[in-house]
């Protein structure tokens, strides 16, 4: 489940910093190989915020106690500053999406309708100091695991995910100008609702990853859909305790890590998600107490929608780092070359004592026919000579 009080930055430039929410407060720690003290952003704040990066600025979107809305903008994490907007009729926590440019900021965000438990899905702009009246794109069921998502795709396009019914997750495109809203797609459809789903496009490919549950067990599923058809949906692992999963992309390479009982698991694609090799653990390769949080980088390094992470690190596949670029696949083949190694020393092994085994049991016949040999010389050395014998009166 991502959490709406943790996000994590990641620039081409390795501005790597994570922002996080403790009670009303919110943090910018600057991450340079060792976590930096904790910057004070904003006070008095409702849960979540909004993060998101634009030429070469990073912006940060929250809501005061008193309803103000406030967008605060800074050239490199260390210089702030910020404006209040708008002011928010509701106290309660909304969820925004952002999308800056050069004389707008446009919002998308969510509305109770009520009671009801239906949200409607709402877009505005503000531009020249005033936001234009909201518009709704449609109504939909939030849950715990996901309220909405959404992904820039260039200047002015967008694609929204959200669950459109009660097992049903669909996508919908968005024109920002001229402003269009495009037909709801259906992209996965289950029979419970998902424990917690992971959300990545990639080109003409959206790679879908969820958790089901299904009796007393919890199911990682994947699928992924290209143009307009879905694939069917794949099982990758089967358990229990499973609370978290997400996906992460580079080029080609594909992988799923998801969470459970205390384990963190990897399944690795090389095939753009058309084949998958074993399931594996980086247990002993995180921190603990990791939680998944959105994760906001540069378009022309789009590699995930989120990640694991915590107040003082986050997690970043292999080559997105400082390391290869073809460490995962480098990674996938050592582990096959390892087991080669192992099955060509077990094979040897098993050839050794199979020929141990041959000579025990040669040296165990020959001493076999040599005491047989024995006990039948002796036997006759006993034996009675016929002028011995007894003779018949």
């Amino acid at each position: 489940m991502q959490t709406p009080y943790l996000k994590f930055l990641h620039t081409p430039k390795g501005s790597d910093a994570v922002f996080y929410q403790e009670k009303d407060r919110i943090f910018c720690r600057i991450l340079h190989g060792q976590a930096a003290a904790p910057l004070l952003l904003a006070e008095h704040t409702l849960p979540r915020f909004s993060l998101c990066r634009y030429r070469d600025y990073t912006y940060l979107l929250y809501t005061t106690q008193q309803g103000e809305v406030t967008l605060s903008a800074s050239p490199d994490l260390y210089r702030w500053e910020p404006r209040v907007l708008f002011r928010q009729e509701s106290r309660q926590p909304i969820s925004y999406f952002m999308v800056p440019q050069q004389d707008a900021l446009h919002l998308i965000y969510h509305q109770p309708i009520g009671n009801t438990g239906i949200h409607g899905l709402m877009y505005t702009v503000y531009r020249q100091g005033q936001c234009q009246k909201p518009y709704c794109i449609d109504h939909f069921l939030p849950s715990p695991s996901i309220i909405f998502q959404a992904k820039r795709l260039s200047e002015n396009h967008l694609i929204l995910y959200y669950r459109s019914a009660k097992t049903t997750l669909s996508a919908r495109e968005l024109l920002l100008s001229p402003f269009t809203v495009g037909s709801l797609s259906p992209l996965a459809q289950t029979s419970s609702p998902w424990l917690d789903l992971s959300i990545h496009d990639h080109g003409e490919k959206i790679h879908l990853l969820y958790l089901v549950r299904n009796l007393f067990r919890t199911q990682v599923l994947y699928r992924y859909r290209q143009t307009s058809a879905m694939s069917r949906p794949r099982l990758i692992w089967e358990g229990v305790g499973c609370t978290s999963c997400l996906l992460t992309q580079q080029k080609e390479v594909l992988s799923l890590l998801w969470t459970a009982g205390g384990e963190t698991f990897r399944c690795i694609s090389t095939d753009n998600g058309h084949t998958f090799g074993p399931v594996e653990s980086l247990t002993e390769d995180l921190p603990p107490a990791l939680e998944k949080g959105r994760l906001v980088s540069d378009p022309s390094e789009s590699f995930a929608e989120e990640t694991l992470g915590n107040p003082e690190w986050f997690y970043l596949p292999d080559g997105i780092s400082s390391q290869s670029e073809q460490q995962s696949i480098s990674a996938a083949e050592a582990h096959r070359e390892e087991l080669s190694r192992l099955l060509s020393q077990k094979e040897t092994q098993m050839q050794q004592a199979e020929q141990n085994w041959r000579q025990q049991m040669a040296q165990l016949e020959a001493r076999l026919s040599s005491l047989r040999l024995e006990n039948e010389r002796l036997r006759q050395k006993e034996a009675p000579s016929a002028s011995e014998a007894p003779s018949e009166e």
